[in-house]
């Protein structure tokens, strides 16, 4: 157990971490995660809340089992690292270029894989965060195993894990929430632009990862305060979801219509441009 960090709410995160993509290895590693519990010292509020992320190469791999097709027009520019002046807009492109990353990957593309980590580091360096990314040799050993895709998600895996682990030791856990909500917001827009091999799933796919919304957003108001940057992004997140579903939030579809996917990528469009400089 990770040490005691004081929220108002008792917060339990389970990050699901693939160690690679086929279904055998992802079921394997389902058996394997571990839960991590963070105990509030002095609890203030009615009752526990609990929520539950999935890693931004689970994210990927769903989109990527659906048919999803390979598009560079759909990822954030890795040439923008430096745009990102403020330590938030940093810490949420750092989630976008995560979730670029995975779907290069994922799609076997080894030179943009290569932008992305390289993107990375260079804005982890700008956030004093480096440690956390890359150690004394990552690279050496990122290079010498660029055609080796497993190599490559295991960076990913291991970075979640480094990022996880100093969240958690530094009462910093919106620093994870923030970094998670760049990985899903870029997810889900290239996953309702990009084209698909098989059409008919696109609904049912998205609508799968819309199901993370609620505790997206219940995750960054628990954890994050007095940010306006991050109050306006959970704002832009609500008006989502109650036009994506109905007021009450019941019934929602387990596949979105025509008409209901052609909102979600006006929608997240909007989102994602504000979070990238588009």
């Amino acid at each position: 157990m990770k040490n005691h960090i004081s929220y108002p709410l008792t917060i339990i995160v389970l990050v699901f971490i693939l160690f690679s993509c086929s279904d055998q290895s992802v079921e394997k590693k389902e058996q394997e995660t571990k839960t991590e519990a963070i105990e509030p010292q002095d609890e203030v509020g009615t009752e526990d809340f609990y929520f539950f992320l999935p890693s931004p190469i689970q994210i990927a791999h769903i989109l990527k089992r659906s048919g999803l097709l390979f598009s560079a027009e759909w990822i954030n520019d890795p040439a923008k690292y430096d745009q990102y002046q403020t330590r938030t807009a940093g810490l949420l492109n750092l989630g976008v270029y995560t979730g670029d990353l995975a779907y290069c990957i994922l799609n076997d593309r080894t030179e943009e894989s290569l932008k992305y980590i390289n993107s990375i580091k260079k804005l982890s360096d700008k956030l004093d965060m480096s440690e956390i990314y890359y150690s004394d040799n990552t690279m050496t050993r990122i290079e010498s195993a660029v055609n080796n895709k497993d190599s490559l998600v295991n960076f990913i895996i291991s970075t979640q894990e480094n990022l996880s682990d100093y969240a958690y030791s530094s009462n910093q856990l919106s620093i994870l929430m923030i970094t998670f909500a760049g990985a899903w917001v870029e997810t889900v827009y290239i996953g309702a632009h990009a084209d698909n091999e098989s059409p008919e799933r696109v609904g049912e796919t998205l609508s799968e990862e819309m199901g993370i919304l609620k505790n997206l957003i219940d995750g960054l108001e628990s954890t994050v305060q007095d940010n306006p940057e991050i109050s306006t992004l959970t704002t832009q997140l609500k008006d989502f979801e109650q036009k994506m579903y109905s007021r009450d939030g019941e019934n929602k579809p387990i596949n979105f219509s025509s008409d209901q996917i052609e909102i979600l990528k006006k929608e997240i469009a909007i989102i994602r441009n504000n979070i990238t400089n588009n």
